[in-house]
């Protein structure tokens, strides 16, 4: 729910929460507090929600799905991605890519809110 763009836990979680609220960590619960005590340590995170987006988008749905295709393929280009999602082709996917302003060949790992929005909106205009 924290994490960054390029940080292994980056994903649809990750950017669906912080679309839609300003997570924080409230506080850490290391694993001795349980019984048994799991191999891991906790938190807990607040997620107030945003009164507006942290992006705007022309289509909220499309936004999403352009997260959710970010990371079908993992370690895949964003063109592989959105051929694979979207039923594009190849040239078709490296237009919407850099109608967005994007390289042809960034991860979806490692794209922003605003990058992944740029995305949307440039195939919801196609």
């Amino acid at each position: 729910m924290l994490a960054a763009p390029g940080e292994e836990s980056w994903g649809p979680l990750s950017i669906l929460c912080q679309f839609l609220c300003e997570p924080r960590l409230a506080v850490d619960v290391p694993a001795e507090m349980f019984t048994p005590p799991p191999k891991v340590d906790s938190a807990f995170v607040v997620l107030p929600l945003r009164e507006e987006p942290a992006v705007e988008v022309k289509n909220r749905d499309m936004f999403f799905k352009v997260a959710n295709a970010a990371f079908a393929l993992r370690r895949k280009t964003m063109v592989n991605n959105l051929c694979a999602s979207f039923r594009m082709n190849r040239e078709e996917a490296l237009r919407v890519v850099a109608e967005a302003g994007l390289d042809e060949k960034v991860r979806g790992e490692k794209l922003t809110l605003e990058e992944i929005a740029k995305l949307a909106d440039a195939i919801s205009n196609s």
